[in-house]
């Protein structure tokens, strides 16, 4: 997140497409748990 903190934002879908596009995640609830969070960060 410290990396790429310009691309996050308040919005969970923009998250979790991110959170995708950097990782290599491949479980879905996994990924929207991490979303999820910066989401919550973020605010």
């Amino acid at each position: 997140m410290t990396e790429y903190r310009e691309e996050f934002n308040k919005d969970f879908e923009n998250n979790k497409k991110k959170v995708k596009e950097f990782t290599s995640c491949e479980s879905k609830s996994i990924r929207n748990k991490i979303a999820g969070y910066i989401t919550h960060v973020m605010k």
